[in-house]
C-alpha cells in the first residue's frame, strides 16, 4: 500500500464477489487510497461506526442484507458517508429507488478503472471538498 497523502480517501468496499473485491482493493490502494473491504452489510455498518470512512463502494445484489438494505440502515443510523453504487443491475426502477435512499454516484458493471477513478473524483469534489 502506498503512503496516504492529502488526496487519499478512506474507502470501504462492500462487494460479495471475492475476485472483484480483491481487484478493487488492489487498484484503489495503487491509486493511494486507504481501503477496507467486506462482503457483508453487517460488517460494513460496524466498520462505518468505528472508523471514519470517506466513501463507500457498494454492490446492490448481496446475500443476506442487500445493498439497498445497507443504504437504508446507513440513513436510519445517520451515517453521512457518500456512496457509489457498483452494480450490474441498474434499471430505471433501480435508479429511482436509489435516488430515494440517497446515493452520490453509480458505476455499472463491468466498468473500466478510469471510469471508477472519474466517479470517485466527481464524488470527492461534490461531497468531500472543504
Amino acid at each position: 500500500m502506498t503512503t496516504p497523502d492529502a488526496s487519499s480517501l478512506r474507502i470501504l468496499i462492500v462487494e460479495d464477489n471475492e475476485e472483484l473485491r480483491s481487484m478493487l482493493v488492489e487498484v484503489l490502494e495503487r491509486m493511494g487510497h486507504q481501503v477496507q473491504s467486506t462482503d457483508k452489510a453487517k460488517d460494513a455498518l460496524s466498520t462505518m461506526e468505528r472508523v471514519n470512512i470517506d466513501l463507500v463502494l457498494l454492490d446492490l445484489k448481496m446475500p443476506g442484507v442487500s445493498g439497498f438494505g445497507l443504504l437504508k440502515l446507513m440513513r436510519r443510523r445517520q451515517l453521512p458517508v457518500p456512496v457509489i453504487v457498483v452494480s450490474a443491475h441498474i434499471s430505471q426502477d433501480v435508479v429511482k429507488e436509489l435516488a430515494e435512499v440517497g446515493i452520490q454516484g453509480m458505476l455499472a458493471k463491468p466498468f473500466k478503472k478510469d471510469r471508477m477513478k472519474e466517479e470517485i473524483e466527481r464524488v470527492r469534489k461534490a461531497y468531500l471538498s472543504g
